[in-house]
């Protein structure tokens, strides 16, 4: 058994859970990794769900029985996205060095779990990485190498304990996020940055975490990432299509930009760049497909962070 784990976070899309399980037990050497489930308990004011959530739970039991290397926790109250999963990877990473986390609108490509460990064994000492993405943005480049952006992920995403934990502790310090977004609101060339060369207001999506119950873990750590001058690894080609986009998700988009060329190069060969540093041009080519693609889909709300 390898020694990361597999976090597993679902509430009340039965399809898609299942479609998500399927896929998952079809990855390359799916049998080495323990693999925990969090299902997250039905609202008290959505009583309808609770039929969805039973159903989901159904599912996940009765892919324990076929599978041994399963653990699951299914809540007795309704946590939220951001509380299921910030709790959940926590307690898994008391018990395992590294994490791999999927959320149930996930399909995996069989390579999937095989970059994620490997990309966590390699880097896993090397301070400067905070994440492993299994996503990668539809842009057009011939790379068959991996590469280090300044972005987070959080499509099919992986980190170490001691990262997480750095995580856990910055997000807890209200101060210190009030003054890292100020620096960033109250310079022209941080916000532009933040907000990846002002195609997507990030910084937006910022405030409304610390002002409301917006219930986004995800911008809290892209914000870490950004204090931090961490870099993430993607992949050239995805690993992971988002089938969360047909009206179902938190994010209600019914869009299917952020899947497109998804078969492109998954036969290839994945390569590791020989340094660490930031990967400018395609960082500026994700820009410019934000910006393009997002202007005509103005009505897209968290598409990436939920």
């Amino acid at each position: 058994m390898r020694n990361t784990a597999i976090c597993l976070f679902v509430y009340n899309r039965h399809h898609h859970t299942k479609q998500l399980l399927k896929s998952l037990s079809e990855c390359k050497n799916f049998a080495k990794f323990k693999i925990y489930i969090f299902a997250d308990h039905f609202k008290p004011n959505k009583q309808n769900d609770q039929i969805e959530v039973n159903l989901v739970r159904n599912e996940v039991l009765k892919f324990k029985k076929i599978n041994k290397n399963i653990f699951i926790k299914f809540s007795k109250i309704n946590l939220g996205l951001y509380k299921n999963l910030t709790r959940g990877i926590s307690y898994v990473l008391t018990k395992h060095p590294s994490v791999i986390v999927l959320e149930d609108d996930l399909l995996l490509h069989q390579n999937f779990l095989d970059f994620m460990y490997d990309s966590l064994e390699k880097f896993k000492n090397k301070k400067s990485v905070l994440q492993i993405s299994g996503y990668s943005y539809p842009i057009k480049h011939n790379m068959s190498v991996a590469y280090f952006l300044n972005l987070t992920s959080c499509w099919g995403w992986a980190t170490w304990s001691d990262r997480w934990r750095g995580f856990i502790k910055f997000s807890k310090n209200k101060k210190l996020i009030q003054k890292e977004y100020n620096k960033i609101f109250y310079d022209y060339n941080k916000k532009n940055e933040f907000n990846v060369y002002g195609s997507y207001n990030y910084l937006k999506m910022l405030e409304k975490q610390m002002t409301s119950e917006f219930n986004s873990w995800g911008i809290l750590f892209y914000l870490f990432a950004f204090h931090k001058n961490f870099l993430n690894l993607f992949p050239p080609f995805t690993l992971v299509e988002n089938r969360g986009f047909d009206g179902s998700g938190s994010h209600k988009s019914t869009s299917n930009i952020f899947n497109k060329n998804i078969n492109k190069g998954k036969k290839k060969r994945i390569g590791y760049p020989h340094i660490i540093k930031l990967n400018n041009c395609i960082q500026k080519l994700i820009g410019f497909f934000l910006l393009n693609e997002l202007s005509l889909f103005r009505k897209i709300k968290n598409y990436l962070f939920k």
